[in-house]
């Protein structure tokens, strides 16, 4: 994946959390929890959470990917994922950015 293609899926990234964010009526205080997780795991809180927004993402990319999306909604860097390497991405299935608001779950 290109420089080019990795800047396309930060910012369609982004753009379907503003959308669903202003879909869901989010208020000025809320924001998104995001995580990197494996197919499981999206399914489970895209499930459970309304609204959840999910992307696949090779996991060569993911990392970078993943920490410029927090840069841009101003979170602080995830330390224990920046801890792992290409082979514990491949070995946990870690392919998947799940963003979501733990303040709405769906009852």
């Amino acid at each position: 994946m290109n420089a080019k293609n990795i800047a396309y899926e930060i910012g369609l990234f982004l753009f379907q959390l503003n959308n669903s964010a202003n879909e869901s009526g989010f208020t000025t205080n809320e924001t998104w929890e995001v995580k990197v997780t494996n197919e499981e795991e999206m399914k489970r809180i895209v499930k459970n959470y309304k609204p959840a927004v999910a992307t696949q993402i090779p996991a060569k990319v993911i990392l970078e990917i993943f920490n410029a999306i927090k840069t841009k909604l101003t979170q602080p860097e995830d330390t224990e994922l920046a801890k792992l390497d290409d082979k514990s991405f491949k070995r946990l299935e870690l392919n998947y950015i799940v963003a979501y608001n733990s303040n709405r779950p769906i009852r």
